[in-house]
């Protein structure tokens, strides 16, 4: 059983915080869905998150939260989704405080889940380990230091499904520079040779917040086709949301169209609870 926030004998002092937007929303609720039926509809048993940017398992929140945020925080007893029952189920006790990706996983997954969490911060790093002796999933590995060192190392396949999931500040397309929060086309080369050995099916999660230095999203997605498809990677599905300009995407391989629905499920989801206009797009047929 995972355990919450208060069991975790952090110091809220050394707790980060979090964007508290929407970005938030468009990052985890389809991520949720996904775990969902992975589990439900096609008998994955033993799941693997590498998260490349892990960050610390629970954030409290900044002082300007964003309206449509809270508005989704503050309601979360009447959400249905998956993600507002996990976040719930999560914070319920400690509703200042808002679960990583991996928190959410480990809420959801029912079976056999192994942990590779990157996280550059030294603070993020030591709350992680310290977290993971609590919630105790199925050998989990924190690489302390940036993911690129690890990736280029060899990523080792456990399970019969792994989830990459990349969440860093922006994708700039115009890489590498040397701010290492950024993602770069050469980025994508290093995830495709990591996983060419993977005998099993591959999902990949890119989110990226701005189009600054001529980072427009058309070009972006060009580039993350271009570049994953060397891997025989497919876009599963993107979701976008266009005031504020974010986009989330999910590239796949050997894994089938039922996934495109469920994106279409999480799209619809955060429609009806959030009054923002989602769109989704790119979805195999």
């Amino acid at each position: 059983m995972v355990r919450a926030y208060e069991d975790l004998r952090i110091r809220i002092a050394d707790v980060p915080t979090f964007a508290a937007n929407p970005g938030n929303l468009l990052q985890h609720w389809p991520f949720c869905y996904l775990l969902d039926v992975l589990q439900r509809n096609h008998g994955v048993r033993a799941l693997t998150l590498v998260d490349a940017y892990a960050m610390c398992p629970f954030a409290t929140y900044p002082s300007d939260v964003e309206p449509t945020f809270r508005r989704i925080a503050d309601g979360l007893r009447t959400g249905k989704s998956p993600y507002e029952q996990a976040w719930r189920a999560l914070t319920q006790a400690s509703s200042d405080r808002y679960p990583s990706t991996a928190a959410l996983a480990l809420s959801l997954w029912h079976g056999p889940l192994k942990l590779v969490l990157c996280e550059i911060d030294d603070v993020s790093a030591s709350q992680l380990r310290d977290w993971l002796q609590y919630a105790n999933p199925m050998n989990p590995q924190v690489h302390h230091g940036d993911w690129r060192a690890l990736f280029a190392a060899g990523l080792t396949e456990h399970g019969d499904f792994t989830i990459i999931s990349f969440d860093p500040k922006m994708f700039d397309r115009h890489g590498p520079s040397a701010n290492r929060s950024h993602l770069w086309p050469d980025d994508l080369d290093l995830v495709v040779a990591a996983t060419q050995h993977f005998i099993h099916p591959v999902l990949i999660q890119l989110s990226t917040y701005s189009t600054n230095r001529d980072n427009a999203y058309p070009a972006v997605l060009r580039t993350w086709r271009e570049r994953l498809g060397k891997g025989a990677f497919r876009s599963v599905g993107v979701l976008r949301l266009r005031h504020p300009t974010m986009m989330t995407a999910f590239f796949g391989r050997a894994v089938t169209s039922s996934l495109s629905g469920a994106l279409g499920d999480a799209r619809r989801s955060m429609c009806a609870r959030t009054g923002l206009d989602f769109t989704l797009s790119d979805t195999l047929g």
